[in-house]
């Protein structure tokens, strides 16, 4: 992806980045600490097996780019000018009343590195300055042109955010009519800051300019940062302009209905049908399979009805949501990783599945509990781990009063008959692996569909 020319905006013409600020994140009681986060940006490259051999594609990684950061906002400006050689000129932020206010003085001191990046502290004064204060002295070290980029702040109303939006709209068709030669716009958005999901409401909005009243606006690129729960490993950019291109009327219907952007190509169910829960770890190594999951579940054979986090509307108690939907699912489908019994809360949501799908005389129903392999080697837990991070599984284990028989069953110990092996099947160009047969992981998820069904 990386670009050996840098690409200078030219005279009138406008590189815009947009941005929603977030507040800052870190760690302590009386004042809160930001530490240095690890940010990288990864290629995949699908090595294809030999002619005749019957393994599957082999994926090699390369790091692209790599950097530091203090604020989770620092990654992808940098990526824009040093991988795609471009220049921003003008950044549009976002900005909520928590991050253009400054924090009152009797609450939580932060201690800030210098936006510079040198030795020190930011001297930010309590009840003075803002996030937004401290997020425009870091782009003047971040970009380029560093004290001329011409930043543009536009306040949003978390809970009627319509109004800012428009405002938005209606920067990015100034900075573009002002642009002499349309050839040199240039159009990103980050996605990553600010409350749920608004910045991805914005690739909707532009794409409303391509009307017959209007010439359309291009938009280049939309990126994101995906937080690896593994502090070491670094947080990986992701790059999502594939992905979210999608209808912009029904993007924005379902944001001024819900208050939530959701994807049109996977939709988590809403109805009152038999439908399936998915459990997952948040693991950017596996974004891909799981797409492609989503893909066998939604194709024409298997239509399984499913439900995953992307479905917890703006403002809402996630983990409620969370235990309510797993209890009224009909099914549970763990797509397990490595990582997914190192997860409390993925724990959780295997013990809650557990406690709401037992018969009268205390076992569990196997074929209501099902697990996608993602990848070899998955060492099977026996047992509940042990630790000061699981705690709170212990606890919720004595609540739901599941046993340890109860979760051995669930994860079909020692059989693991119903462990889908799905790694075998999937590849990492966002479609099932062409080199294998596309029915091969469709017929895998038929017990699933029976399930639902009541024909197991």
């Amino acid at each position: 992806m990386k670009t050996e020319k840098r690409n200078y905006a030219g005279e009138g013409s406008a590189h815009v980045l947009v941005m929603a600020l977030s507040t800052f994140i870190g760690k302590g009681e009386s004042a809160i600490h930001l530490e240095t986060t690890n940010y990288e940006y990864v290629e995949e490259l699908l090595i294809e097996p030999d002619a005749g051999s019957a393994d599957p594609p082999k994926i090699k990684k390369k790091v692209v780019f790599s950097c530091t950061g203090y604020y989770q906002l620092d990654p992808v400006p940098q990526f824009i000018e040093k991988v795609l050689n471009e220049e921003i000129t003008d950044v549009i932020l976002l900005e909520t009343k928590a991050v253009r206010e400054p924090p009152e003085p009797e609450k939580k001191k932060y201690v800030i590195p210098r936006p510079d990046g040198k030795e020190g502290q930011w001297g930010m004064v309590q009840g003075e300055d803002t996030v937004a204060d401290y997020f425009k002295e870091r782009l003047k070290v971040l970009l380029k042109k560093g004290k001329s980029v011409n930043v543009i702040e536009i306040p949003v109303d978390e809970f009627q955010p319509v109004e800012a939006l428009e405002e938005v709209m209606k920067e990015i068709r100034t900075l573009y009519d002002k642009t002499v030669d349309k050839d040199q716009w240039r159009l990103w958005i980050d996605t990553h800051g600010g409350f749920r999901d608004i910045s991805m409401v914005l690739v909707s909005a532009a794409r409303l300019f391509a009307t017959k009243e209007y010439d359309p606006i291009r938009t280049d690129g939309i990126f994101s940062v995906y937080h690896n729960q593994d502090n070491n490993i670094p947080d990986q950019i992701v790059n999502q302009t594939a992905f979210y291109f999608t209808d912009s009327a029904d993007s924005l219907r379902r944001f001024l209905n819900y208050g939530q952007y959701l994807s049109i190509q996977f939709r988590p169910y809403e109805g009152d049908l038999p439908h399936a829960f998915i459990s997952y770890r948040h693991d950017t190594k596996f974004l891909t399979y799981i797409r492609n999951i989503f893909t066998a579940f939604q194709s024409q054979e298997l239509d399984i009805p499913y439900w995953f986090d992307d479905g917890i509307r703006y403002r809402e108690n996630w983990k409620t949501v969370l235990e309510e939907q797993n209890r009224n699912a009909k099914v549970f489908i763990g797509l397990l990783s490595k990582s997914y019994f190192e997860s409390p809360e993925c724990w959780k949501e295997l013990l809650r599945a557990i406690a709401s799908k037992r018969d009268e005389n205390g076992h569990v129903k196997k074929d209501q509990i099902h697990f996608i392999l993602l990848e070899e080697k998955i060492t099977l837990p026996h047992k509940l781990p042990e630790g000061k991070d699981f705690e709170g599984v212990h606890e919720l284990c004595d609540e739901l009063e599941v046993t340890e028989v109860q979760l051995q069953e669930a994860l079909g110990i020692p059989a693991n008959k119903q462990w889908i092996q799905a790694y075998k099947y999937l590849g990492s160009d966002r479609q099932i692996n062409n080199s294998r047969n596309p029915a091969d992981i469709k017929e895998e998820l038929i017990p699933i569909k029976q399930a639902l069904n009541g024909e197991y």
